[in-house]
Parts: C-alpha cells; sequence; structure tokens
C-alpha cells in the first residue's frame, strides 16, 4: 500500500501457501488485503475486504491491533474490532474467514454498545477451535486510562475444519539405576625386607656424591670458615708490619 496511514498490519499464510497481508486504511476506514503468491517477491493490488469496516466512526484511537491464525484446513481466521456497516453505532469483534480463493461473511463474536472492546488474540486449537481473547474498556472511563477498569475476555467457536488430535505426550521409562559395586580395599604390600646389615653405615662427613649437590659434615665447614679467613689474616699482618717499622 501507498497510503502512509495504515495500521494493524498482519500477515498469514493459506492451505495454498499464499501470504495474506490485512490492514486497517485510516484515511477511509476500510481495512484492505493483498495477496502474494511467490513468497512475497510480488503483491496483487490491495483491495477492501468487503463486509467490514473499521472502528474509527465510534472510537477514533491508534491503540488498537488485528489478529489472524490458520486452523486445520488452511483457512486463516482474522480477528478485528470494527463494524459491518457505517450505519451502525456499536463496535463488534469480528471474525473474517479467508478460505483461499475468497473473504467469507463476517461473524460476530461479540457485540458492545458504549463500551469499547480492544486488542483481540487468536489461536486454533485442535485444527478446528478457534480462541480469541480481548480487553474492553468501560464507556465511562474510555479516555481515563489512570482511573480505567479493564476486564479480559474469551470466546470460542468451532469451525468446520478438520479436527486434529493432540499428539500425545511421550513417556520415558526410567533407566535400571547401575548396581553399587563395593569399595576395593588396598592392602599395602612389602616389596623387599632390609636388613640393618644392608645398611652402608659410613660417617655422613666422608660420603661424596659423584653429581648434584654436595653434602658438608661440621668439620668441612670450620675447615672452609679458616681457610677462608687466611687472606683477611695475611692483610692484617702486613699492616701491623708496615706500621711498626715507620714507628722505629
Amino acid at each position: 500500500s501507498d497510503d502512509p496511514n495504515t495500521k494493524n498490519v498482519i500477515i498469514g499464510q493459506d492451505a495454498r501457501g499464499n501470504l495474506v497481508v490485512a490492514y486497517w486504511s485510516i484515511s477511509d476506514n476500510l481495512v484492505y488485503y493483498t495477496i502474494s503468491k511467490d513468497d512475497g517477491k510480488t503483491w496483487s493490488d490491495s483491495l477492501p475486504i468487503p463486509g467490514v469496516i473499521g472502528a474509527a466512526a465510534v472510537y477514533k484511537s491508534n491503540l488498537d491491533d488485528y489478529a489472524m491464525a490458520a486452523d486445520g484446513d488452511g483457512n486463516l481466521h482474522l480477528i478485528i474490532v470494527g463494524q459491518e456497516t457505517a450505519v451502525q453505532s456499536t463496535l463488534d469483534v469480528l471474525d473474517v474467514v479467508w478460505d483461499g480463493v475468497a473473504w467469507q461473511a463476517p461473524s460476530v463474536v461479540a457485540a458492545y454498545e458504549g463500551d469499547v472492546p480492544e486488542w483481540p488474540r487468536v489461536t486454533v486449537s485442535r485444527g478446528n477451535i478457534v480462541n480469541v481473547v480481548w480487553f474492553v474498556r468501560a464507556e465511562e472511563t474510555i479516555w481515563d486510562s489512570d482511573n480505567g477498569k479493564y476486564r479480559v475476555w474469551y470466546a470460542r467457536g468451532v469451525t468446520s475444519a478438520a479436527r486434529v488430535n493432540p499428539e500425545a505426550i511421550p513417556t520415558f521409562t526410567p533407566t535400571v539405576e547401575p548396581t553399587a559395586l563395593p569399595t576395593q580395599v588396598l592392602t599395602p604390600q612389602v616389596d623387599a625386607v632390609m636388613n640393618a646389615n644392608d645398611l652402608d653405615t659410613a660417617p655422613v662427613s666422608n660420603v661424596r656424591p659423584q653429581s648434584g649437590d654436595v653434602l658438608y659434615s661440621e668439620t668441612d665447614y670450620v675447615l672452609f670458615l679458616a681457610k677462608s679467613l687466611i687472606p683477611s689474616v695475611i692483610f692484617l699482618a702486613g699492616v701491623f708490619m708496615v706500621n711498626f717499622i715507620r714507628r722505629k
């Protein structure tokens, strides 16, 4: 549509695989539709849905919306709030059905005088049960949302579409729990028995490993300290001799 004043755009797919878009044109208060037979690449000219008009003549609000769902035969149920004729002063919740070829005459889900139905939603269960919900604005608080008391309503209708039996919920058989095995007790085993006579009884100070870290005894540390002090002793002795000679 080239009309910028369009609203409530809704899309569905019928039994033939065609995409069907319906929308409300605010400019002329009509409900239009267009069809695509090539997955949305091209669309037919927009035409008004016969037998219905929008709600603007009674309720000038842009807060409403449309809904659409397919039944078991692929018929599209378009749910709108509107009127069947321009002369009536009431608003209806309408179900308009697209059967794949044309729109059928609308059926009235609920009719209101004074109060305003709004924001319908639809879903189909079992293939042939149409479930519709909507809420209602009371006449005395239509334009006073802060003080409004809204109620949600629903309605059900059975169509001529084929009934679809619900899929059985799969049942799961619990698997056999594994039998717990006894905890294995590990018994420490002695690989070899070592006798005292097998031990090397040599003093630690005489043991020299072939590689790696070297082990030192207390005697080794004393000798190492003495060796490290020899240069200092020689230096001090030299200083003492020099001072002694000068004094002579």
